[in-house]
């Protein structure tokens, strides 16, 4: 609508100054003038035109680009045989990747928007965990070995890295890598008890 208008007046403009010196009185004289006007708003608006697809073409090729990277990114973390996840600043899961939905025995997200993390970390840790979210969201970094109790009942020992995530200097969430090892400390409980 801003450019119809501004379109319009320049025209009008244009075309008066073009009459201005044509006779009204000659409707011949009038007439070309006339056609003058407008011949050179036509010329104007087609590169005016031309500009505008040139600019609507360079931001569609942006956001093509755009929405590649972002789907490359998510193939990568989807991909990723690590548990992935950002977790609010009041402890409840924002995204997850499917190796820690596998972790958490968790069919979707969705199963867990409404309960904070800590509902999938056995009892004994629960206290340790929320401290480490504590600190990771007052900017701090840290890694934490705990055992979960996922929403199917089943037991696994993982190990989380935590960092701030930031918007700016903000700490907006917090962003952990997390890995099973269960088996691991299974064949540590073997050692022990062989030796």
């Amino acid at each position: 609508d801003v450019l119809l208008k501004r379109v319009r007046e320049v025209l009008d403009s244009e075309v008066s100054k073009k009459m201005a010196g044509a006779d009204p009185k000659s409707p011949r004289a009038f007439s070309e003038a006339l056609v003058r006007g407008l011949e050179l708003k036509t010329l104007e608006l087609q590169s005016v035109n031309q500009a505008l697809r040139a600019d609507i073409a360079r931001r569609a090729e942006t956001e093509h680009l755009l929405v590649e990277r972002e789907n490359l990114l998510r193939l990568i973390i989807d991909t990723e045989p690590e548990c992935v996840k950002v977790v609010d600043p009041q402890g409840y899961l924002q995204s997850m990747n499917p190796a820690g939905l596998v972790m958490i025995e968790a069919d979707s997200l969705d199963e867990m928007r409404e309960r904070p993390l800590t509902d999938v970390v056995a009892p004994e840790f629960r206290q340790e965990f929320a401290a480490l979210h504590g600190r990771t969201m007052a900017g701090g970094s840290g890694t934490f070995v705990f055992q979960t109790q996922g929403l199917r009942g089943g037991s696994r020992w993982l190990e989380s890295r935590t960092a701030p995530l930031r918007d700016g200097t903000t700490v907006i969430g917090v962003l952990a890598i997390t890995r099973d090892i269960t088996d691991r400390r299974i064949m540590e409980e073997e050692l022990r008890a062989s030796e």
